[in-house]
């Protein structure tokens, strides 16, 4: 333990200019305390580590990295986030991104570990290599993947806590309307495993007003569609959402015809979600006798146009109870 805590002495002696002299003849001895009965690899990893913080010893960080890399996997949880933590401090060095962009996808597998301190480690990991414009490729690729890692694992006490936390609600709820399909598939996925709760649910609809969620139905990825269908259903069922449903109902009705990449079958699910409460089912034929009347009596017009008018006739009033 003495020689561990000399070594990481010796990483301190190197904040001082004066030291640094002495410090650079002695980096052998940190290399030899790593070994031996009692040497510990990490504690020393750690002290090159912080030594690297300084240009003067930015090389012998290259002898660290592949056996942090090794210790990502190690059975002792303390020793993965540790090991996770210096290779962060490592990835602010340019010439190890080609080395940290290769093991992204052990960072991923961390933020599913069995320990929560770890994964709180990847993440921050993980949050670290987002903001780094040269790492974007393969953290983006794999956020799809991160998104229900992160919550899967929380106790319900732990998400109540989660959505009590005005931001980091936010975010998730924002990533349901993010650019990448997958990344709003996995957050619509996280989001409908857990609205059904109370508590939950109604943080949730604090931060997303119900009105506000039939406007993701708009989404063409097919991945994306059944979580957001689901949650769509649910607040409907439990009568949270009266109105800004005409556009649902036509794209529902849309599905049905073939006439969209929406899943026809989504849309009989909506349909008769939204037909078992008595004031969305009045709506509902209401849009279908407006609909079908449109097609018969104005000559050449098609579905899409006929959907275009009735949207119209809502953003003139016409439809108030829409």
């Amino acid at each position: 333990m003495f020689q561990m805590d000399a070594a990481t002495a010796l990483a301190h002696m190197a904040v001082h200019v004066e030291h640094r002299t002495i410090v650079d003849r002695l980096i052998p001895s940190i290399h030899m305390l790593s070994s031996g009965p009692f040497g510990d690899p990490l504690k020393a990893a750690s002290a090159l580590v912080e030594l690297a913080q300084h240009v003067d010893f930015s090389v012998v960080i290259e002898t660290v990295v592949a056996p942090l890399i090794e210790k990502l996997a190690d059975s002792d949880p303390y020793i993965r986030m540790t090991s996770a933590t210096m290779i962060a401090r490592i990835a602010e060095d340019q010439k190890f991104w080609d080395t940290v962009n290769e093991i992204v996808p052990s960072f991923i597998t961390l933020l599913g570990d069995t320990e929560g301190y770890v994964r709180s480690a990847a993440a921050a990991v993980f949050n670290t290599l987002t903001k780094r414009g040269e790492l974007h490729e393969n953290t983006l690729a794999a956020i799809d993947t991160v998104v229900p890692l992160l919550v899967e694992q929380l106790t319900y006490g732990s998400w109540i806590a989660f959505v009590g936390d005005k931001g980091a609600a936010s975010a998730l709820i924002n990533l349901a309307s993010h650019k990448f399909p997958g990344v709003r598939a996995s957050a619509a996925a996280v989001i409908e495993r857990w609205i059904k709760y109370p508590e939950i649910q109604s943080n949730i609809l604090r931060i997303k007003e119900p009105g506000a969620w039939p406007e993701l139905l708009n989404d063409a990825d097919e991945m994306a569609i059944e979580p957001l269908a689901r949650i769509f259903c649910h607040l409907v069922t439990n009568g949270w959402i009266y109105t800004g449903i005409l556009s649902v109902i036509l794209k529902a009705l849309s599905a049905l015809e073939g006439r969209n990449s929406f899943p026809n079958r989504w849309g009989a699910i909506m349909l008769l979600t939204m037909a078992s409460d008595a004031r969305l089912r009045d709506a509902m034929v209401e849009v279908f006798t407006i609909h079908s009347s449109i097609r018969h009596f104005i000559k050449d017009v098609s579905a899409e146009e006929a959907d275009l008018l009735l949207l119209k006739m809502e953003s003139f009033g016409i439809l108030k109870e829409l």
